[in-house]
C-alpha cells in the first residue's frame, strides 16, 4: 500500500502522519525532511521518486511532507489526545526508560492504538510486561484487541 501512496500522492488525502519529540532541533529535521544520498541506498527505487535533489541533499517531495505533522512533547509528561492505526516508538522509551517508566508508556500508547492498530517498536526492543489490549505479533510488533 505504501508503494502505490509513493506513485499517486494524492490518492489517501486523509492519511495524517504526526511526529512528537521534545527536541525542537530534531523536530525541524523531521519537518525540512531533506536526507544524504547515503540515507536513501535502501529505499526502493520507486519510493525515491517521492524525493528531489536539493544540493547534496535528497528532500521529500512537498505533497508527501503536506500531510506530516511535528509537534514538541515529551512522551514522559503528555501524549496526543488522538487515536492512531500505527504508532511507531523506536529507540527511546523501550531501550532507555527503566522498567516502570516503560510499562507506564506501554499502557497509555495501547489506549491510543485504534482497535486492531499496531504498536510497533525497535527491533531489538520489547515491552517489559504483557498489556492485556495488545496481542505481541512479532518480538517488536504489537496489534490491539478488536
Amino acid at each position: 500500500m505504501a508503494q502505490s501512496n509513493l506513485r499517486k500522492p494524492g490518492e489517501i488525502k486523509r492519511a495524517l502522519t504526526l511526529t512528537t519529540d521534545a527536541d525542537p532541533h530534531l523536530l525541524q529535521r523531521a519537518h525540512r525532511a531533506c536526507y544524504p544520498a547515503t540515507s536513501l541506498r535502501d529505499v526502493p527505487d520507486n519510493w525515491r521518486a517521492g524525493f528531489e535533489p536539493f544540493g547534496d541533499e535528497y528532500c521529500l517531495s512537498v505533497e508527501y511532507r503536506t500531510p506530516v505533522r511535528v509537534m514538541e512533547q515529551d512522551i514522559r509528561h503528555a501524549f496526543p489526545q488522538s487515536h492512531y492505526d500505527l504508532i511507531l516508538c523506536r529507540n527511546l522509551v523501550f531501550t532507555y526508560f527503566d522498567a516502570s517508566l516503560q510499562a507506564a508508556i506501554a499502557r497509555r500508547l495501547a489506549e491510543r492504538l485504534v482497535a486492531g492498530g499496531v504498536l510497533l517498536l525497535g527491533i531489538h526492543e520489547a515491552l517489559p510486561e504483557s498489556i492485556p489490549m495488545l496481542v505481541q505479533e512479532r518480538p517488536w510488533l504489537y496489534r490491539k484487541k478488536k
